[in-house]
């Protein structure tokens, strides 16, 4: 027979099953086979299988609280030595105190502003000496326009080549602190023309090459007139 409480067969002369210690009254008019089928036998493995999941239950609660403080402390940490990392390798640069305004702008020697092919496709030569400690812009002028207009540089001389035979003047500008909206010098300004023209011719046997001077020289054979900045800009 089975036991009715734990559904485990036992003898049928016990009182109390062997097995969950239940007593065990056999009915009147009963038989052997009212309980030959184990109802209860699911019983002890769902109570047991609760039982479990709810410590097993606390034990996962209590692993995910540990792991959260190890995650909240270790973040922690991270960002402060991120932070002192940081701090101990970039120094922000220091604002500059130079102030650049203190300093004149100056071009490139042989910065050319303008010139025209068509009167320089010939084997005249003007070398242009600037032995002056200003800047200078010299226009080499034919008839009414400007055919050639270069940067000198203080110091500096530059020499325009393939003049065309014909006659020349020269005209220049010097000074410093180069204003490239207005095409004229900030400081120290100067405007001159030279009074003789330059001739250029060329023969079988000889070109011609002129060599000038923006600076006085003791016996010095060319002599120099002060111009207005628009008679200078107008070329």
């Amino acid at each position: 027979m089975f036991c009715k409480n734990c559904g485990k067969e036992i003898s049928d002369s016990v009182k109390f099953c062997k097995y969950c210690g239940s007593p065990h009254n056999k009915p009147n008019g009963s038989t052997e086979n009212t309980y030959s089928t184990p109802l209860q036998s699911s019983y002890d493995y769902s109570k047991l299988s609760q039982k479990n999941k709810s410590n097993w239950g606390r034990w996962v609660w209590a692993i995910i609280f540990i792991f959260f403080l190890f995650w909240l402390f270790s973040d922690s940490g991270s960002s402060t030595s991120s932070n002192n990392s940081y701090n101990n390798t970039y120094t922000p640069p220091p604002k500059s105190t130079i102030d650049t305004s203190a300093f004149d702008v100056s071009l490139a020697n042989g910065t050319v502003f303008k010139k025209s092919d068509y009167y320089l496709s010939g084997q005249g030569d003007l070398e242009i000496d600037n032995g002056t400690q200003y800047d200078a812009v010299a226009k080499l002028i034919r008839g009414n326009t400007a055919i050639y207009s270069v940067y000198i540089k203080a110091k500096s001389t530059y020499t325009i080549t393939g003049i065309s035979d014909g006659n020349y003047e020269l005209i220049f500008t010097q000074g410093s602190d180069w204003n490239s909206n207005t095409k004229s010098f900030n400081k120290n300004q100067s405007y001159e023309t030279f009074e003789d023209t330059f001739d250029f011719e060329t023969t079988s046997s000889q070109t011609t090459i002129w060599e000038v001077s923006l600076r006085e020289r003791v016996g010095g054979n060319a002599e120099t007139n002060t111009i207005s900045p628009s008679e200078f800009n107008k070329y």
